[in-house]
């Protein structure tokens, strides 16, 4: 699976993504992003969401592994952030090719690529 696959896909379920899952943005970054994935790599990725989600953080997870058929390592700004080697977190955060936005709340339906 390349870099374009996963970014259809990402958008194909932005409808999903956001109405059961509360995601207000998602992005790859990682193996995925570099071109340098294999079908061994799991797929990483980063999500923002425009609620507290709760035990459906599980299930997000769960959804995105069917959806592309492999493990997906799944972490939050927040969480990106609070990584204790400070140069990983800045070559994640280097990396990251955001999906999709959700632009704003009176617009639910409205995405832009970022």
């Amino acid at each position: 699976m390349d870099k374009e696959e996963i970014i259809r896909l990402m958008r194909e379920n932005s409808g999903v993504l956001t109405s059961e899952y509360g995601v207000s943005r998602i992005g790859i970054f990682g193996s995925s992003v570099k071109g340098a994935m294999t079908a061994e790599c799991d797929l990483d990725i980063v999500v923002e969401f425009n609620r507290s989600i709760g035990f459906k953080f599980i299930r997000l997870i769960k959804f995105l592994e069917e959806l592309f058929g492999k493990k997906v390592d799944v972490v939050t700004k927040d969480g990106i952030e609070n990584i204790r080697v400070k140069e990983v977190a800045r070559n994640i955060k280097k990396d990251i090719i955001y999906v999709y936005k959700r632009r704003c709340g009176c617009h639910p339906g409205l995405y832009g690529i970022y």
